[in-house]
């Protein structure tokens, strides 16, 4: 799994949190293991996919400044739409993340992440939108190398301790369903063991 350090004026990430909170947990024959990320684009899908070699799957988080709920994101999109610069100072407003890829590309199913946050009190909300910064870069990529991929949005002010457990929960009964990635053209994987 994933989270981000701090970035322009956040001083504290807590997808960073979040994610050091459930390394070396298990759940449900799911080990995971957190990869703290730059904010950085490009750099940061890189590094994910070089610290999750091997493993079945990835939940990546990400802060939302102004959410007040959790938001579970249904795709990635193949656009930078963020005026915001990167820890380099990279903009890339109207750029395609990769050239002659599809517009967008569907995560793992949603609905078992909602279901376990609701369970445990924990607001959600859906969103087709990822943003048009590093988490919706981060996600496009991972889910365009074909790694099964679940991004969900954090608010500031998450309990840490309580959204762990059901983040932990929604993402292995995610992949206990094995619906998998959908692209529009059927399931591109099927397996679980560790995220």
């Amino acid at each position: 799994m994933t989270g981000f350090g701090p970035f322009l004026h956040h001083d504290a990430n807590p997808s960073e949190h979040l994610a050091r909170a459930l390394d070396g947990r298990r759940r449900r024959g799911v080990r995971f293991e957190a990869a703290i990320l730059p904010v950085r684009y490009e750099e940061a899908a890189r590094r994910a996919q070089q610290s999750g070699r091997g493993r079945a799957a990835v939940l990546a988080l990400g802060l939302a400044g102004k959410a007040t709920r959790v938001r579970v994101e249904r795709r990635g999109r193949n656009l930078c739409t963020s005026h915001q610069p990167d820890d380099r100072g990279d903009v890339r407003l109207g750029r395609a993340l990769i050239g002659g890829a599809p517009a967008a590309l569907l995560g793992i199913d949603p609905g078992p992440m909602h279901e376990a946050l609701h369970a445990r009190g924990i607001t959600s909300e859906g969103s087709s939108d990822a943003g048009g910064y590093v988490c919706n870069d981060l996600y496009y990529r991972l889910l365009h190398a074909g790694v099964p991929t679940l991004f969900v949005h954090v608010p500031p002010d998450i309990r840490v301790d309580a959204a762990a457990d059901a983040l932990a929960e929604g993402f292995t009964r995610a992949l206990g369903r094995r619906t998998g990635c959908w692209s529009g053209s059927g399931p591109r994987w099927t397996g679980s063991a560790s995220a």
